[in-house]
């Protein structure tokens, strides 16, 4: 008895003082650091640092850049941290919290970029009492600027405005930076047409990812422009609702033949939402060589229903064509493979290898024979989001694999090896519109950090850009396990709800006993 009571007596002395220690090197740490700023970056996110992302894209830039601050170098460098208010939804009680200050972390941050190179000045200028500086540089700045990065070579800016700190940001500000002085020394600016007119939706954060990454975008491209040609070197469908009559295609085929030269590009993005489009699907199939089918494509073996945030996930495979390994970069041997929504996601067809100067490859499909299409009506699923775990493979459903995503290309020689270089007109075609959903080319939830990727890497293949440097979002999502299948969530599952309490539970036991007869 009384070894158990010494036992118990050092043990308890010893967790006190640990304690005790714990809070007064936290007081003393916290207390140096006020006064002598302690600060230091051992993050994997490099809080005041910069990464690997930036510095890449920092020793690229062709030319020199401006980055101006609206506002007083003292008031940026001198803050130290700023205050926010709450209140509490129970008592009514206002508190105040302190928060860091983005003004302190963009002096900072901003000192790292011009320590990293030296075609990086930085200066700080406020607009309310120096307004000729910008004038001499014929800048326009608007309400709500809080950085501008200027390229005095290409004389060409760009905005970062002053909620880049507030709320939810799927480009944090360090990638905000490293896209404006990219893309205020490009001079080689792609250009890329989102089509409107029939109902096509809209997906503003994919044009914004591409604005971004150095493509010129233009919203609300008419077909019927006679300089279409020569406005855009891509062109994007997303979903039409309405159906494009013999002039729309007319308009198209001329836009992709380009008097004969075939250097543009045409993207196709139709999930089973989008209704019969007669005349774009014949020509897309009839001349391209990809059908968007009516089944819509399951997959038990790779998909969860279960463990998402938002909604049911389908996960696709990459192709091993030239294309398909060109657009999914080291996706594939990575193994971080694309997800798209379960229940939406449809079937191609490629109707042929080689017709004419055309020929055909598979970009996406799904994993293997488990996979199965089955039939729709037109806008009317035969499934809800409460039963897609029930769905099984049954008679009449197509067997897999299915492809997803294809391309059609004009052939110039034997082989896609030696045409890559080679201007060349192109069609993608894909079943699904999650490449351009915010949600998951953003990674909100932190399980879909393919689908940037993946799209842009459309759009550098398209458009034949060699820079392997890409602004993607960062998850938000903190921690987020990533689950494959249905399967795999209830492994895991059972593991930690069952078997590691369990685990744990023998082990006190164990030593209960054992403690028992000291």
């Amino acid at each position: 008895m009384k070894k158990k009571i010494r036992y118990a007596s050092v043990a308890t002395v010893a967790t006190i003082v640990c304690i005790v220690a714990a809070i007064l090197i936290n007081i003393l740490f916290t207390s140096l650091d006020k006064r002598f700023d302690l600060s230091a970056d051992f993050s994997g996110s490099r809080i005041t640092g910069i990464d690997s992302v930036s510095v890449d894209i920092v020793g690229r830039l062709p030319y020199s850049v401006e980055v101006i601050v609206n506002g007083n170098e003292d008031d940026f460098r001198g803050a130290t941290y700023d205050t926010a208010q709450s209140t509490d939804s129970e008592t009514g009680e206002t508190k105040t919290r302190i928060v860091y200050s983005g003004k302190r972390y963009t002096a900072e941050l901003l000192d790292i970029f011009a320590k990293t190179s030296d075609k990086i000045s930085v200066s700080y200028v406020d607009t309310r009492y120096n307004p000729g500086f910008f004038k001499e540089r014929n800048i326009t700045v608007g309400d709500g600027v809080y950085i501008t990065v200027y390229c005095p070579q290409t004389q060409k800016y760009s905005f970062i405005y002053d909620d880049v700190f507030s709320g939810v940001q799927y480009i944090s500000f360090e990638r905000q930076l490293d896209a404006a002085m990219r893309n205020t020394t490009m001079t080689d600016v792609k250009k890329i047409g989102i089509v409107k007119g029939h109902g096509e939706e809209d997906f503003p954060y994919f044009e914004e990812l591409l604005k971004l990454n150095g493509y010129e975008v233009k919203l609300s491209v008419d077909l019927s422009s006679a300089t279409l040609a020569e406005d855009v070197e891509i062109l994007v469908i997303a979903n039409p609702k309405t159906t494009y009559s013999t002039s729309d295609i007319s308009a198209l085929r001329d836009y992709l033949y380009h008097n004969g030269a075939y250097d543009r590009n045409l993207a196709v993005f139709m999930d089973n939402s989008s209704p019969e489009n007669p005349l774009l699907e014949k020509f897309l199939s009839e001349e391209w060589g990809i059908t968007f089918t009516t089944q819509t494509v399951f997959d038990p073996a790779n998909s969860s229903t279960v463990a998402d945030v938002y909604e049911p996930f389908l996960k696709l495979d990459y192709g091993t064509s030239v294309a398909a390994r060109g657009i999914a970069g080291t996706l594939a041997d990575d193994g971080t493979y694309l997800k798209t929504t379960l229940g939406k996601t449809r079937a191609l067809n490629i109707e042929f290898e080689n017709k004419s100067t055309i020929s055909t490859t598979p970009l996406l499909s799904t994993f293997g024979k488990d996979s199965f299409g089955r039939d729709y009506t037109q806008g009317k699923l035969e499934v809800g989001s409460d039963n897609f775990a029930s769905i099984t493979k049954r008679d009449g459903d197509t067997s897999g694999p299915h492809t997803i995503g294809a391309m059609g290309y004009v052939r110039r020689s034997e082989t896609l090896e030696t045409e890559e270089k080679i201007t060349m007109s192109s069609v993608v075609c894909f079943g699904t519109t999650s490449l351009l959903n915010t949600y998951y080319i953003s990674n909100a939830a932190g399980y879909t950090p393919a689908s940037g990727e993946y799209t842009l890497g459309i759009f550098s293949y398209l458009s034949h850009d060699d820079s392997v440097v890409r602004i993607l979002s960062s998850s938000l999502a903190t921690g987020a396990l990533e689950f494959d299948s249905d399967r795999t969530t209830y492994i895991v599952a059972i593991i930690c709800i069952a078997l590691v309490p369990a685990c744990c539970a023998v082990v006190c036991v164990v030593t209960w006993r054992k403690r028992k007869y000291l």
